[in-house]
């Protein structure tokens, strides 16, 4: 196939400076014929008419003899090669020739598919007129050589923008003639990778990025950089490059310069290859069309510059300040060790009044960078002891207030459960002192509600409290750990030590707050059912003869079912019962109205949460994170959140039960 793309060195031979040469296609318009040889020009039509889809236009016409006149057209592009024979009558028009005989002869040729017969004929005709020459335009589709060579030879293409050119001459005279900005547009963009081969080998060097190999190799399989390897390790070298400029206040290039890898490449994409190693080391700069400016400031140092790249006084390298920039670049962009764009720029700042003077003060450059990265190594050294130090601090500082809530709410708990103990020894009191429910249901109704009405609130905000608190301090260790985090990192410093430690507190306060909530909800359940009892008993002290059954049952027990004195005392205390008895029914049920509590819950065991709870933090990236981006639930799992949420439905059955007591307490005389 190599043979038959010769057509396209015949081209370059006689029109390099005229033809049009861009990455898909060559163009030649309105060129002398007598440029290309006769058996050049015979070998191109042949091709023509054998591979019509390699071009997308041809023709060959006599030129207009006045601006008002058209051309007339002797061959075009058809399907083939298409023969007009207008133009063989123009051409013989002044002449004694039989224009007519001359134009079957021709067309005779093209039909049985003899096109040199045909070429030589036109030429002969042509020799015979009195016109001086004729013209050649062409379009030449390489896209679709590219797909026929690589189908043929089966190359894999995979995203990679495949590109043939005849030599690096027609490389150059496109490069030159485009802007910087169009070729970084056209050549390295996100979408495709650039990859060149060459049907002239001399003066080429492979790359590994963007191929620059022979026709020759690609055919024959004689080369390792192949369009898919070139394509990985392109954008390899991109993704190192935006890895580079990330978190950083600086615009990374639109490609890396490490991709022009050999002396040849940087040659010819210089004007591409000097503005990426600019925008490496500038901490600013802008680019429209061959206009380029950058700059870079530090406290005391000032480098900018100013690049024309259609004007080559401004930006001209030889090879060797070209490899040192590639060299200075491999460094910045490819170290081994921490690296950091700022000493960079600082380096570049202090050494360079201008970006053209980089290359010759490359070791100056480097061995300040040094000296900076040292020191900010000496730096990090110190910071990371006072964090290391700040970490355990505030470590000990949350276990502390953790402890000291936890404490709290454990001393809160112990007043609850005395206070019950002390309202139900009181009651044994009572009983064994006077024997008589008339003293013991006044005292027993009025201190129960009087707890339930009063304390158990304060409790509830008690344990609401010690959850925020555990929530603000542990919100105040992620902010903190964060910081931490973007100013020191991971590299030298396994944060995730001081979140396990942290994590074995923070559990141990979960503990103590879900045991609160528990036991808190099961004595107020204790106590309204205590209250409920003492309200039923005395519906059946004063009830004489109502209950006679079950009166019979509890006195064969040995309990009192009956009085002759305090009657009317009973009587008073069922009838006052149901005002705290309505005032606590309408708090539970405005309290599951307002939260959207499961109201019709009446399991007498609650969802609890387990014991070892599974605490996950929220993830701490790189950045400093703000207290809107914490998120602390896991608190919630700790149930029941309210002593309200406890059986709910069991609770208001014993509320409606003391009302309902009172109620039949009425009807009785």
């Amino acid at each position: 196939m190599i043979e038959e793309l010769s057509i396209l060195e015949y081209i370059q031979e006689a029109y390099l400076e005229d033809a049009t040469w861009a990455p898909e296609t060559v163009t030649v318009n309105n060129q002398p014929v007598s440029e290309l040889s006769r058996s050049e020009f015979e070998s191109l039509v042949e091709q023509i008419d054998s591979r019509p889809r390699w071009f997308r236009s041809f023709q060959l016409a006599i030129p207009a003899s006045s601006p008002y006149e058209t051309e007339t057209q002797v061959l075009t592009l058809q399907n083939g090669v298409g023969f007009e024979q207008g133009g063989v009558t123009e051409m013989l028009s002044e002449s004694d020739e039989d224009s007519a005989d001359w134009a079957g002869r021709i067309s005779n040729h093209f039909s049985d598919g003899e096109h040199r017969e045909g070429v030589e004929l036109i030429f002969e005709a042509l020799g015979i007129s009195d016109i001086d020459e004729l013209e050649i335009s062409i379009t030449v589709n390489k896209s679709h050589i590219v797909e026929d060579f690589c189908d043929e030879n089966s190359v894999g293409v995979s995203d990679a923008d495949v590109q043939l050119w005849t030599s690096k001459e027609t490389l150059g005279q496109w490069i030159e003639r485009s802007s910087v900005e169009h070729i970084i547009d056209r050549q390295f963009n996100d979408s495709s990778t650039p990859y060149h081969y060459f049907l002239e080998n001399e003066g080429v060097e492979e790359s590994r990025f963007l191929g620059f190999v022979s026709a020759h190799s690609l055919e024959n399989g004689r080369t390792d950089f192949l369009p898919v390897s070139c394509q990985e390790n392109y954008r390899r070298e991109q993704e190192i490059l935006s890895s580079v400029f990330e978190d950083t206040k600086f615009s990374s290039p639109p490609v890396s310069p490490l991709v022009f890898d050999n002396p040849v490449i940087r040659g010819m994409y210089q004007s591409v290859f000097v503005f990426a190693a600019t925008a490496c080391l500038a901490s600013d700069y802008s680019l429209s069309r061959d206009s380029f400016e950058a700059e870079t400031k530090t406290d005391r140092h000032h480098t900018r510059s100013e690049f024309d790249f259609n004007e080559p006084s401004d930006v001209s390298f030889d090879d060797q300040p070209l490899n040192d920039l590639y060299s200075l670049l491999e460094q910045v962009l490819h170290g081994d060790g921490p690296s950091s764009l700022n000493h960079w720029h600082q380096a570049v700042a202090t050494h360079c009044s201008s970006f053209t003077e980089i290359p010759l003060k490359r070791r100056e450059i480097v061995h300040y960078c040094g000296f900076l990265q040292e020191e900010a190594a000496k730096q990090e050294l110190e910071q990371l002891q006072n964090t290391v130090e700040e970490a355990f601090e505030l470590t000990r500082t949350v276990a502390n207030s953790l402890s000291e809530a936890s404490q709290s709410l454990t001393s809160d708990l112990q007043k609850v459960i005395i206070t019950l103990l002390a309202a139900i020894v009181t009651n044994f009191v009572l009983i064994l002192r006077y024997s008589d429910l008339h003293v013991l249901a006044p005292f027993s109704v009025a201190a129960i509600a009087a707890i339930l009405i009063f304390y158990f609130p304060i409790i509830q905000n008690e344990i609401d409290e010690t959850q925020s608190v555990m929530e603000n301090r542990t919100g105040d260790f992620i902010i903190y750990l964060s910081e931490i985090r973007s100013h020191v990192g991971t590299r030298v410093f396994d944060l995730e030590k001081i979140e396990g430690q942290y994590k074995v507190h923070l559990r141990t306060a979960f503990n103590s707050l879900q045991n609160a909530r528990q036991t808190t909800s099961r004595i107020y359940l204790l106590l309204v059912l205590i209250w409920a009892i003492i309200i039923f008993y005395g519906l059946l002290i004063i009830a004489d003869n109502t209950f006679i059954g079950l009166q019979n049952s509890l006195s064969d027990l040995g309990l009192q079912t009956s009085t002759n004195q305090g009657q009317g005392t009973i009587k008073i205390t069922i009838l006052v019962s149901t005002v705290p008895a309505i005032w606590l029914l309408y708090k539970l049920i405005s309290y599951h109205y307002s939260s959207e509590g499961k109201f019709l819950s009446c399991s007498l065991t609650p969802v609890e949460s387990p014991n070892d709870p599974e605490i996950n933090f929220p993830q701490i990236e790189d950045e400093s994170t703000s207290m809107d981006e914490v998120d602390i639930d896991f608190f919630e799992n700790a149930t029941p959140r309210h002593y309200f949420d406890f059986c709910p439905l069991l609770l208001t059955i014993l509320f409606i039960s003391i009302i309902a007591i009172a109620g039949a307490a009425i009807c009785i005389n």
